[in-house]
């Protein structure tokens, strides 16, 4: 079985961020939201990001609103609402402003 690299698209397309005080690389995803009837498509209040599921902290799981720092992004502090691993070694973080 040959699986992925995460460094290439994180190189590629991620910033530097701190997820619950651990350092981590995220990629920036435009809202995103998710309806009743699961159709997903984009909303103008629920910012994501993806990273790989095992740089995920076992808090952003156990805990409620987990701090997400993106000094390059405005705004730059996030809270993290809820945590989607996809099943494919990556996970979603679906984020409010905080």
């Amino acid at each position: 079985m040959i699986s992925e690299d995460p460094a290439v698209f994180l190189r590629d397309w991620g910033e530097e961020g701190v997820l619950d005080g651990q350092a981590v690389t995220v990629i920036y995803v435009a809202p995103y939201a998710v309806d009743p009837l699961g159709n997903s498509g984009l909303s103008t209040s629920r910012p994501r990001v993806l990273l790989p599921a095992c740089h995920v902290p076992a808090s952003v799981f156990d805990a409620d609103d987990v701090l997400l720092e993106l000094p390059a992004r405005t705004p730059s502090r996030y809270l993290v609402r809820e945590a989607q691993p996809d099943g494919t070694g990556w996970a979603s973080l679906l984020l409010t402003t905080a």
